[in-house]
Order: structure tokens, then sequence, then C-alpha cells
């Protein structure tokens, strides 16, 4: 089990929801290590998903397209980075500032299911966007 990590400690700009019905909640963050404007701090990365392990999160959703990342930290070395962590990374693009279309929703929906599992049994799920 991770050590906690004090949420204050860390500059990215994230909320959490709770979830008393199912016992879990949802984190919503810009993108991890993202610091103001388009700067990009990979110490406030690594922090992030510390504290998504020492809290339990379960999952991470990336909706994020790969050109955004790549104004902070290069795909590829984001995904490493995130395989090594203790919960799952899910990529599925949105097209900034649009709502999912139907290719989106066809190729969320196994996704979305394991995340409403999650929630359901009361873990914690996490989801960023770019900003």
């Amino acid at each position: 089990m991770a050590e906690y990590i004090d949420r204050t400690a860390i500059e990215v700009d994230f909320n959490t929801i709770n979830l008393p019905e199912f016992g879990g909640q949802i984190c919503i963050s810009a993108f991890p290590g993202r610091q103001g404007g388009n700067t990009f701090c990979s110490k406030e990365l690594a922090l992030f998903f510390q504290y998504l392990e020492s809290e339990n999160y379960r999952a991470l959703l990336s909706l994020t397209e790969v050109q955004e990342f790549e104004q902070f930290i290069s795909f590829s070395q984001f995904k490493c980075l995130v395989g090594t962590q203790d919960f799952e990374w899910f990529f599925h693009p949105l097209v900034d500032m649009t709502f999912p279309d139907s290719a989106f929703i066809a190729d969320f929906s196994k996704t979305h299911r394991v995340l409403l599992q999650y929630l359901r049994a009361g873990e914690n799920i996490a989801l960023h966007c770019k900003g």
C-alpha cells in the first residue's frame, strides 16, 4: 500500500466527488502535472499518481487527445509512467470542447462497464482531460 500523500501538496487542479450510495468517489482533474497555463511539472505528475495510489484509486481515465499530451509530456512517456502504477489506465481521447460522438461511445462502452463496476463496489476512479 502506498503512503498517504497530502492532496494540498499537489498543485494539479482536481476535485473529488463522493458517491455515498456506492461508497467510492470520482476524482476529476486537469492534465496531471499541468500547472498554470501550459507549463508542466513531472514531479506534480508523480505526486498525483502517488495520491491516487495512496487513496486506493482503481482506475484513471484519460480523455485527452494524443496531441494534447504532447504539449506536456510525450504520449509514450505518459503511457510508460502510468503503466507502472497500481491502478488501471484507460485511454479514450475526446476531441476538445466537443460532446462524445457515436464512435467514442461505442469505443467507451466496455470501459464504462468496468468503471461502473468499480464504483458499485465502493472503489474510487479518476479521470482527466487537458484542462
